[in-house]
């Protein structure tokens, strides 16, 4: 078996779960309607049983672009189970529904506007009234899960990649430094890992969409802001603007002993300052107040 084939039986047999999934939590509500002598349309309850089946036997064959919407359908059907709940138990569901999503740490603001546009429709005398909110809630439900799912995964990749580029970057900077003794690319990369570092342990929670769009765009930015910032820094504590002196050594005399290459020591200290640099999202605008001073003065 080849890894394609491994991959879609692999996709097939998590969506036919997912499927017999939906399918358990409707017939549990089936049960439980049963139980508290609810009139249950059994027509309609034996059509979504069977569609049930169908979605499962056409998950065993379905291409891996088929199987997201099978889940779907199956999802729509388990939430017809609103018009199945217990009278006494829908405004339960509903609270219990939504205080799942918060647990979940689903934005407030959203968790609030379900909670008052929401909630009280569950105490309809209008039985329709309702189970159409409990139908919406369900339905909300279902879409945060699929969401919050996908933001889980992405943020665990993108921290991922955030840290394999940051060790790939210092161990680049080293070698530059120690065995090539090229300074400013030395510097360039470790002030790379730095922003790196930086976007990697402000990567946002769980948000609404929209701002989960602008956040691709965000890191990139932050990581360039912080290669700007490093540059920038570097440049200026060379140039003697910004001073920085320990022990007697300054920045420009520990570049100067990079030529030809920098010692361990050396290269060590210069990648500290220029990841700092990267790191800090603050060093800009400082820098940027320290030139203009000497530029006045």
């Amino acid at each position: 078996m080849t890894r394609a084939e491994k991959d879609t039986l692999e996709q097939r047999q998590t969506a036919l779960a997912a499927i017999t999934y939906e399918r358990v939590v409707f017939e549990t509500m089936l049960q439980r309607a049963e139980a508290s002598k609810t009139c249950v349309d059994l027509t309609r309850a034996t059509r979504a049983l069977i569609r049930f089946a169908e979605l499962e036997t056409a998950a065993n064959a379905a291409s891996p672009e088929g199987l997201a919407t099978l889940i779907e359908e199956a999802e729509a059907l388990a939430q017809q189970r609103a018009y199945l709940c217990p009278l006494v138990a829908i405004e339960t569901e509903g609270r219990l529904a939504i205080d799942t999503l918060e647990e979940w740490g689903v934005p407030t603001a959203v968790i609030e506007s379900f909670r008052a546009t929401l909630l009280p429709k569950l105490k309809d005398t209008d039985q329709i009234a309702a189970r159409e909110s409990l139908l919406a809630i369900y339905r909300k439900f279902d879409a945060w899960s699929r969401y919050a799912e996908s933001y889980s995964k992405d943020m665990s990749r993108t921290s991922l990649q955030l840290l394999i580029a940051t060790a790939c970057l210092l161990i680049l900077s080293m070698g530059m430094l120690m065995l090539r003794g090229w300074v400013v690319w030395g510097l360039f990369t470790a002030g790379a890992a730095g922003a790196c570092v930086s976007v990697k342990m402000k990567l946002p929670p769980l948000s609404v969409w929209g701002e989960y769009l602008a956040l691709q765009p965000r890191v990139l930015a932050r990581i360039g802001a912080g290669l700007l910032g490093s540059l920038i820094g570097c440049g200026l504590l060379a140039w003697g603007v910004v001073s920085l002196q320990v022990q007697g050594t300054t920045f420009p005399d520990l570049v100067r002993q990079c030529a030809p290459r920098c010692s361990q020591l050396t290269a060590l200290i210069l990648m500290a300052v220029a990841s700092l640099l990267g790191f800090s999202e603050r060093a800009l605008a400082s820098f940027e107040e320290r030139l203009l001073t000497a530029v006045k003065k």
